[in-house]
């Protein structure tokens, strides 16, 4: 029996687009639709071998039902237009192919297929529907199945009539009946009021289809007497609407379609004519894949190792850097952090896979090579090499992990092998050396997206200069006093052993006060306190986390204790006990990693230990902050950007009220208080202030009104009041925040001032991923700017204090946010400190100025 395949093109694509990250082509071309959609043809080609193939398409014009019901799909958020892009490109291949492309004006691909179900149906042949969803379902029978995915494009599934009856329990042509009663939720059609799945598969397994459902119902027999009178009158009051609904979700198997099953002879792809295609999506696995035999001539030279032990061999490697612009260096070792890794190797790289291996023990003869500034060196992990090699420390590396950061922010791991994996599929690379080979053209590939991607100027004037400064960073460190930690710790644990005794004593016994389901048994049977007001945990408990105690906190005095001593434990266990463990013993610092590709937004985060979690507020927060010391004829100087993210949103949307108030200097939350509780703004009331911040930082940052509601503690009623107040008093930047919105709808991606970009494949997608990736669109614009424009503020420091011979005597250590902080010799504070302001200040001109307050202190939490 031969065999064909019918595609339903646009929801396979769909499919595809929405389950793979934001792939490019080498010219910049979004094309994980594509990919994705080739993915799963191939894998159903190779499985089912089939012998014909024909490719359906939705149409663009409406269909009978959109004219018939102008709701219809009406709730569904138009895809990105490089989705639409991808569907071209997929006809362009499909055609190139061999395989008939077809699409009828008025209809949908669903119709088409229901027709050619019905052309070629035989006893000599089997169809397959591919597809992306389970429209299809009610065209099966014993020679026409669906293949089809659960989820993502690997998890398949086939319905044939077996299938199908074990489901639903019914026989396929008996589905559309079912949505005829229950709806099509995907579709927007509305099913009968309080008829759902469960309730519309009874009544068709009953019933069979509406004729005989009505039929019984109308005559009343004792088969109908057996539904609810509620459900009677609901199916009756609403007879119309049921046989219409099934209009709607029956495939029309009326049109006229002229296509020959022979016309659809599946034949082998012609690499003259799908090669170049492949290669200008930058489908090379997928080309090795359909046309190893054409790319055997193409086939990658030999890898060839050398391994640096002899003179002779130090000479070539040195001739070889003479010769070439543009060189690989690839640093292999163990160990994190700076002053705790141990050296292996360094490769060397040059074209046509050409490898120098740099033993352990010849590592000390690099700095007798040639070093040139001018030379392309490409590497990962550039910061490393400077903290490791003086001798690199005034080169400019291309970092390859940090250029495929730049491409997909949301990525976990950039190690060389993962990038390898990403960009070169068709290759297998199993050792060191394989992937190490594959540097230069790894570079060539992400140098070529990063240009296309318009991300060269985040590049050139933010990430790559910012490299050698937090390499000064991490060489840096801290100074800690570890003598001040113990004491610290020994203080806590008698604090702690004090509010034990008070717990217990006010519980009547002891328990294990680290454990939640023995403090709910303390709380809630023994003490009998109402638990009403908080939220349950997922086993239907009242939960006892921090913030739902703090909800019953005047209720018995156990609860302020209990409060206390969870922060108490927390500063403890995650600071006090930790923080000497990272003291260097030589260095007496701590040495942080500053991880420039840690976050999606650009923001720079900070690990072992994260000196960015430090606690800020709070005396034990202040204590354990004076821990960390300047060194002796050093102070530290902070200087921190005043409410910057408020400020390049006043920038970003030019709202007048906004701009007014910052270039008036005014309090933007004793401003927008006035405005939210129409009071004037020396009658606003520090409670009335803090709202107000809430609502000014909630706003931009996405929150809904749940989310404003918890977090300003107030009701979602008048959380829903005051959002609707703010816009009214700040409409400009309601119309650019749904502009951003719409803006990162249609290009599928949202960018900031200078370029930095995330991906938003699934933005406008029902669920809560969509829900994320909306706000993301609307905060990233801001947060991503206020990530560039602390990390040039501090590129200009560092060129300033290059440039006025500083350097020994003013360092940067830390970086928490939208804070710097300086270790500074104390006689030169006087003479510098109003110059790092005045950098800072103006490091970006913007429709509003940026203010920086100045802090000093001998420890930071004098800060």
């Amino acid at each position: 029996m031969k065999r064909l395949i019918l595609i339903d093109s646009y929801a396979l694509a769909h499919r595809a687009y929405h389950a793979l990250p934001p792939l490019t082509s080498p010219q910049g071309v979004i094309v994980n639709g594509v990919y994705g959609f080739l993915l799963v043809l191939l894998k159903v080609l190779d499985e089912l071998k089939p012998d014909y193939v024909i490719a359906t398409f939705d149409s663009a014009q409406p269909t009978f039902r959109h004219e018939e019901y102008h709701d219809y799909k009406a709730q569904r958020v138009k895809a990105p237009d490089n989705f639409y892009e991808q569907i071209k490109i997929i006809k362009e291949i499909l055609t190139n192919w061999g395989i008939p492309v077809l699409a009828q004006g008025g209809y949908e691909a669903d119709d088409l297929i229901a027709v050619l179900t019905s052309k070629f149906q035989g006893p000599d042949l089997e169809i397959i529907i591919l597809t992306g969803d389970l429209d299809t379902l009610q065209l099966v029978n014993e020679r026409t199945k669906v293949y089809t995915l659960r989820k993502g494009l690997k998890d398949e599934i086939i319905y044939d009539l077996k299938k199908i009856q074990e489901k639903y329990q019914l026989l396929p042509e008996q589905l559309p009946e079912v949505k005829a009663l229950r709806g099509d939720p995907s579709d927007n059609i509305k099913g009968l009021a309080g008829i759902g799945e469960k309730t519309a598969l009874k009544l068709i397994q009953d019933f069979h289809d509406l004729e005989n459902l009505y039929k019984n119902l109308e005559q009343n027999t004792p088969l109908a007497q057996k539904l609810s009178p509620k459900l009677r009158t609901t199916l009756l009051q609403n007879k119309e609407q049921a046989f219409f609904n099934r209009r709607l979700v029956t495939l029309d198997q009326k049109i006229d379609l002229e296509v020959k099953l022979e016309d659809a002879t599946l034949k082998p792809p012609s690499s003259e004519k799908l090669l170049p295609l492949f290669q200008q999506l930058g489908f090379n696995s997928l080309s090795q894949r359909l046309f190893a035999t054409s790319l055997s001539k193409k086939t990658s030279p030999a890898l060839k190792v050398e391994r640096v032990t002899t003179k002779a061999a130090w000479d070539n490697l040195a001739k070889l850097i003479q010769e070439h612009q543009k060189i690989g260096i690839y640093f292999n070792y163990e160990g994190k952090k700076f002053g705790e890794r141990q050296k292996k190797k360094v490769f060397f790289v040059f074209p046509e896979q050409l490898i120098f291996e740099i033993p352990l023990e010849e590592l000390t003869n690099l700095s007798n090579l040639s070093w040139e500034e001018q030379k392309s060196w490409v590497t990962l992990g550039a910061k490393v090499l400077i903290e490791e090699f003086p001798c690199c420390r005034h080169l400019k590396f291309e970092d390859l992990e940090i250029l495929g950061w730049l491409l997909d922010p949301e990525r976990k791991n950039y190690e060389l092998a993962t990038l390898n994996k990403i960009f070169f599929r068709e290759l297998k690379l199993e050792t060191l050396a394989e992937n190490v080979g594959q540097l230069l053209n790894l570079a060539d590939v992400i140098e070529t997206k990063i240009a296309s991607l318009d991300l060269e100027e985040v590049w050139t004037k933010i990430e790559q200069p910012l490299i050698p400064i937090l390499a000064q960073m991490e060489m840096t460190g801290i100074l800690v006093d570890p003598v001040q930690l113990t004491s610290l710790t020994q203080e806590i644990q008698q604090k702690l052993l004090n509010l034990e005794t008070q717990i217990y004593n006010l519980a009547g016994q002891h328990f294990n006060l680290n454990s939640y389901q023995q403090l709910r048994t303390i709380l809630f049977e023994v003490l009998q306190l109402d638990s009403g007001a908080l939220k349950k945990t997922g086993g239907g408990q009242p939960s006892t986390d921090e913030a739902e105690l703090e909800k019953i906190k005047g209720e018995h005095p156990i609860i302020p204790l209990i409060i206390e001593y969870r922060q108490l434990k927390k500063m403890q266990t995650s600071f006090l006990l930790t923080l000497p463990n990272f003291i260097n013993p030589q260095t007496q610092r701590i040495h942080t990693i500053w991880n420039q590709t840690g976050t999606a937004t650009g923001r720079l985060s900070s690990e072992e230990p994260n000196l960015q979690n430090i606690p800020l507020k709070g005396e034990w927060g202040q204590k354990i902050r004076s821990a960390f010391q300047a060194a002796p004829g050093f102070v530290f100087l902070s200087l921190d950007y005043s409410q910057i993210d408020l400020r390049l949103a006043a920038h970003l949307s030019l709202d007048p009220n906004l701009k007014e108030a910052f270039n008036q200097d005014k309090d933007i939350h004793n401003l927008t208080a006035s405005y939210l509780f129409k009071v004037p703004e020396e009658q606003v009331t520090p409670e009335m202030r803090r709202i107000a911040k809430v609502i000014n930082f909630g706003i931009i940052y996405g929150m809904g009104e749940k989310a404003l509601s918890e977090t300003a503690q107030i009701s979602s009623k008048e959380a829903k009041y005051f959002k609707e107040q703010y816009f009214k008093n700040f409409p400009g930047l309601k119309n650019y925040l749904d502009y951003s919105l719409t803006k990162a709808k249609d290009l599928g991606y949202v960018a900031t001032q200078f370029g930095r970009k995330r991906f938003l494949p699934l933005i406008g997608s029902l669920g809560q991923i969509g829900r994320q990736e909306e706000r993301i669109a609307v905060n990233l614009p801001i947060q991503g700017l206020a990530a560039d424009i602390i990390k040039l503020a501090m590129i200009q420091i560092n060129d300033y204090l290059v440039k006025e011979k500083l350097t020994e005597a003013a360092r940067l250590v830390l970086q928490i946010h939208d804070e710097l902080i300086l270790e500074i010799k104390s006689e030169i504070i006087p003479k510098i400190a109003s110059q790092l302001q005045e950098i800072m200040e103006t490091v970006v001109k913007l429709e509003v100025p940026l203010k920086v307050h100045l802090k000093q202190g001998s420890n930071w939490g004098e800060l």
